[in-house]
């Protein structure tokens, strides 16, 4: 119910802003009507999950050991001079190798397993600049972008994950030591808030850089039966670039 409705409000806003906005600008073929981007970043993870919390218990191990790089491209509609539609897809992943807090082997060295969780978002946004993008200027009004073009706004996405641990464990009923694997693959649905802003370097050319927090969760499969939801939520700090067409 939660996600239809998140759906319904965003869509209702996007559709009204879009009314009122066509009735007061429209685009000439002066003007790049799409742009490309492309942007590498820090995803840091939220980690509000039961699973995170059991392996910080268990293990020297802390939500942030997953946080990683993100690269992302994206596809960005300018259908107003102050509202964008985005189409990104995205990839992380995060590793790391830990130990058992508590225990050792029978020969005192550290019992080892490997975590590793690596996420694929595929998402869509409005942006809104409230100042514009820029204005029209000369006698053959050439469209011409702001020095600084602020932006905000929000959206939803489906987010594919991958979780896996593999390494040593023990197993307390029998009092052993053993290798296992247990590995998990979903998709969940989730939504994020963005705020960021574009430099002009060229005519077809911009920097950008953007701050994005993001909330998803999705199932965990039977190898971690007993556990909720993985969270799959956390922020992201990135910058790259856009070229217009």
């Amino acid at each position: 119910m939660t996600k239809k409705l998140i759906a319904l409000i965003f869509v209702t806003v996007f559709a009204a802003a879009l009314n009122i906005e066509a009735k007061t600008y429209s685009y000439s073929n002066n003007n790049e009507d799409f742009d490309l981007s492309f942007k590498i970043g820090y995803y840091i993870v939220s980690g509000d999950s039961d699973l995170w919390n059991y392996n910080s218990e268990l293990y020297y191990f802390e939500k942030d050991d997953l946080n990683s790089f993100l690269g992302a491209v994206g596809l960005n509609f300018h259908v107003t001079n102050h509202l964008t539609i985005s189409f990104e897809v995205g990839a992380t992943y995060g590793h790391t190798l830990t130990e058992y807090a508590d225990w050792v082997d029978e020969d005192g060295f550290p019992i080892e397993t490997d975590i590793e969780l690596s996420v694929v978002p595929i998402e869509v946004s409005l942006k809104i600049s409230p100042f514009g993008r820029g204005d029209y200027i000369g006698r053959f009004s050439a469209f011409e972008k702001n020095s600084f073009i602020p932006y905000f706004g929000g959206g939803v996405g489906a987010y594919f994950y991958s979780y896996r641990e593999w390494g040593d464990y023990i197993n307390f009923d029998a009092g052993e030591i053993i290798y296992a694997e247990f590995e998990s693959f979903d998709v969940g649905v989730g939504y994020f808030i963005v705020a960021g802003f574009e430099i002009p370097m060229s005519r077809a050319m911009s920097f950008i850089a953007e701050f994005k927090q993001t909330w998803a969760k999705a199932e965990l499969s039977e190898d971690f039966q007993g556990f909720d939801d993985l969270d799959l939520g956390g922020k992201t700090i990135s910058v790259g670039f856009t070229m217009g067409f």
